[in-house]
């Protein structure tokens, strides 16, 4: 974290707005996991009242830039901000693709060798990725609750929120430790994987995450194993359902955005 010299008047605020912020209100629902959270809109409008009110306000800033490892990574710097001039800042970024892949991810040549934008593509991840650092930057700088428990009764949840999901229909970023909990559960329930499907979902994670490290961290954080071949049969059954992949075995804007997620949260885990 960072921070201005003297923090004495931002804390005596902000400890002071935190006696009014409540838990932002459940305004999204993950449709495979039945479960609910606060969308970075629901976290904007639950802190506009209360912010200014004791001088205080957030700012954030998004950055791009490659490390020495040559991974492009996009990022989010978000500042709380008051009145006096003080200020904390907390910065959260997540490596998207290898600079030399950049124009793979990106671009594609048709028949006659013009070059056309591929979706989704590298520009529509990165979007994707720094609308869930928004959202997290802010939750976690003023310690908000935007999550809903999944811990206790996750299939009592579910049956409360069949009949809202038949209703409407919503994109959301689930969090990480609950989409691991429920990869683990459903697993239970099902066949172990083909060997064609194991191929598949290590191919998947190949193409997805670039980085060969943060792969294997992905990978063991929600099979328990570095690599896709050493792990569970079944999980890999159960992360593939997960992935929802379609005809174009492109993965689900759900998923798409829950695998943002846990790559925001492992790599804020190494910090």
């Amino acid at each position: 974290m960072n921070k201005s010299e003297n923090i004495n008047e931002l804390a005596l605020a902000l400890s002071k707005a935190q006696g009014e912020l409540e838990a932002v209100k459940f305004d999204t629902l993950n449709k495979y996991y039945g479960s609910r959270y606060a969308s970075l809109s629901a976290v904007i409008e639950s802190i506009k009242p209360i912010l200014p009110r004791y001088g205080l306000s957030i700012a954030q800033h998004p950055f791009g830039e490659v490390n020495q490892n040559g991974i492009f990574i996009v990022g989010i710097e978000t500042m709380l901000l008051h009145s006096s001039g003080q200020w904390i800042s907390e910065s959260v970024s997540v490596p998207i693709a290898d600079t030399n892949m950049l124009a793979v991810y990106t671009t594609r040549d048709n028949d006659k060798g013009d070059k056309y934008f591929t979706g989704p593509n590298i520009l529509q991840e990165s979007g994707k990725v720094i609308t869930y650092l928004r959202r997290y930057g802010i939750v976690s700088i003023l310690r908000l609750s935007a999550e809903e428990d999944t811990d206790g009764n996750p299939d009592e949840q579910i049956q409360e929120t069949k009949s809202v999901s038949a209703e409407k229909k919503h994109s959301a970023v689930y969090d990480p430790l609950a989409v691991k909990a429920f990869i683990q559960k459903k697993a239970k329930l099902l066949s172990p994987a083909s060997e064609k499907q194991i191929q598949l979902v290590q191919r998947k994670f190949q193409e997805l995450i670039e980085d060969e490290d943060e792969r294997h961290q992905v990978i063991l954080f929600l099979t328990g194993a570095e690599h896709v071949k050493n792990a569970d049969p079944t999980v890999i059954n159960s992360i593939l359902k997960w992935m929802r992949l379609d005809e174009n075995y492109q993965l689900s804007a759900e998923a798409e955005e829950e695998l943002a997620g846990i790559r925001v949260y492992l790599a804020a885990e190494e910090e």
